[in-house]
């Protein structure tokens, strides 16, 4: 497994099951607008090099507010290249904070309605992770 990080989030690219794992850290506290931008811009750009299908993210250190903005910004550039990038499954391990929770699950919200991305959220790692390693029918 190959590891980096960016100011905002850990990652580990787990060839093994096509699967980037991440995550969030504490310092989210501080992040602007454009270190999300900057952290998601990761996410897809590994995804895309190495292949992934799988995103686990673990949000429990997220505190960053969503913006509607924001939430646009992450429909119209990333998901498309999820899309195209053919991600299946994308798993989190929610934060605590409610507002936090609501913001994540409305940010993937209409994208699973129009595509084939899969999102599920979990108070586990182990139960997200059990749910992202499910076979995926074609």
């Amino acid at each position: 497994m190959s590891t980096f990080k960016t100011p905002f989030a850990k990652f580990e690219i787990d060839a093994s099951t096509k699967t980037l794992n991440m995550e969030w850290q504490p310092n989210t506290k501080n992040m602007g607008d454009e270190g999300f931008k900057e952290t998601l811009t990761a996410v897809i750009e590994a995804v895309e090099k190495e292949g992934l299908n799988k995103i686990f993210v673990d949000a429990r250190q997220y505190f960053h507010t969503l913006i509607p903005e924001l939430q646009s910004w992450h429909d119209n550039t990333i998901v498309p290249r999820y899309i195209k990038a053919d991600v299946r499954r994308i798993a989190f391990v929610m934060p605590e904070d409610f507002f936090n929770q609501v913001a994540i699950e409305q940010t993937f919200e209409e994208d699973t309605a129009v595509s084939s991305l899969q999102t599920q959220y979990f108070g586990s790692e182990s139960e997200a992770k059990g749910w992202l390693n499910v076979a995926v029918a074609a």
